[in-house]
C-alpha cells in the first residue's frame, strides 16, 4: 500500500513501517501529527465495552510509543471507541508527564459529515452547499447529539427530527449491516479523518485561528450540566465533543455553554441531560 500511495503526484513522501518498537520509532521520531487508526473495528453484535477491551491494549502501547517518540505532537485519536480511547491517551501521556490537553483530539468529524448528509437529504435542499450542522457530546450511540436547531432556516416537524437524530447517533450500524457484518466505516472515515488533519495543517500555515470539532478535555459538557439544572458533585464529563478554535499550538477557546444553550431546542436540551454519566 505504501509503495501505492507513493506514486501520488504529492509533495509528501510516504514511507511503511513495522509495529516492532524500532518500526514504530522510525515512523514517530520527530512527528509533528499522529493519526491512531489502530485496533479492532466494530462487528456486528459488539458493545462498546467489547471494543474497548479488544483496543485498550493497543492504544496504551501507542500512547507509550508516542510519548516517547514524539511528545509535542498533535495527536487525533479515531480508534473505536473514542469516549474511552481518548482518556486511555490522556492517562498514558500524563503518566510519563508530557501531556497536553491542547494536543489531544478524539476525531469526531464522521457525526458532523454523516448529520450534514443526511439533513440536506430530509430537507430536501437543493443547494450547492450543504449544511453544517453543530454535532457535540460524544461519539457513540446516545452521545451523539446532533444540534438540528442551530442550521439555518431547517424547519422539521419534531418526529422528523427525532427520527433524523435517531439515524445520526446510528449511523454506523447501516455501515455495519450493509457489510453484513464484514466490516464498519472505513471510505467515510477516511475522508473525516483527513478532513480534520487539514484543519491542524491549516492552522499551521495560517498562523492564526480556524474552527474545528473534535472530542477535547473541556468544561463544556460540565457547564451545560449545571446550568440546565444538574447537580454539578455528581457529575464526572472531563472530556466533551465540542466546536472550538485551533491555532498552531492546538485547542485554544471552546465554544461556551451559553453559546449553544442559546439555540438549543428542549429537546436537545434533554437529550443532554439524558446522555451525561451523572
Amino acid at each position: 500500500i505504501a509503495v501505492d500511495l507513493a506514486h501520488i503526484n504529492t509533495p509528501a513522501v510516504v514511507t511503511a513501517h513495522d509495529v516492532s518498537e524500532e518500526g514504530k520509532a522510525e515512523a514517530l521520531a520527530g512527528a509533528d501529527i499522529v493519526v491512531i487508526t489502530a485496533g479492532r473495528a466494530r462487528g456486528p453484535g459488539m458493545t462498546r465495552e467489547d471494543l474497548f477491551n479488544a483496543n485498550a491494549r493497543i492504544l496504551s502501547g501507542l500512547a507509550e510509543s508516542c510519548a516517547q517518540h514524539c511528545p509535542n505532537a498533535f495527536i487525533c485519536v479515531v480508534t473505536n471507541p473514542v469516549n474511552a480511547m481518548v482518556p486511555l491517551f490522556k492517562s498514558v501521556m500524563e503518566r510519563r508527564g508530557v501531556y497536553n490537553a491542547q494536543k489531544l483530539f478524539g476525531v469526531t468529524t464522521l457525526d458532523l459529515v454523516r448529520a450534514s448528509t443526511f439533513v440536506a437529504a430530509a430537507s430536501q435542499s437543493a443547494a450547492s452547499r450543504l449544511p453544517e450542522v453543530p454535532v457535540i457530546g460524544g461519539h457513540s450511540g446516545a452521545t451523539i447529539i446532533p444540534l438540528l436547531s442551530h442550521v439555518d432556516g431547517l424547519e422539521l416537524d419534531p418526529e422528523t427530527a427525532a427520527a433524523l437524530v435517531q439515524r445520526i447517533q446510528k449511523a454506523g450500524d447501516e455501515v455495519v449491516q450493509a457489510k453484513d457484518g464484514k466490516g464498519s466505516a472505513t471510505l467515510s472515515m477516511a475522508h473525516s479523518a483527513a478532513a480534520f488533519v487539514g484543519k491542524l495543517l491549516e492552522a499551521a500555515a495560517v498562523g492564526g485561528t480556524v474552527t474545528a470539532t473534535a472530542f477535547i478535555e473541556c468544561e463544556l459538557g460540565a457547564g451545560l450540566w449545571k446550568a440546565l439544572g444538574g447537580e454539578p458533585s455528581t457529575l464526572e464529563c472531563p472530556f466533551f465533543a465540542t466546536e472550538f478554535t485551533l491555532s498552531e499550538e492546538g485547542v485554544c477557546v471552546p465554544r461556551s455553554p451559553e453559546d449553544y444553550l442559546a439555540q438549543m431546542s428542549d429537546q436537545e436540551k434533554s437529550y443532554i441531560m439524558e446522555m451525561m454519566p451523572g
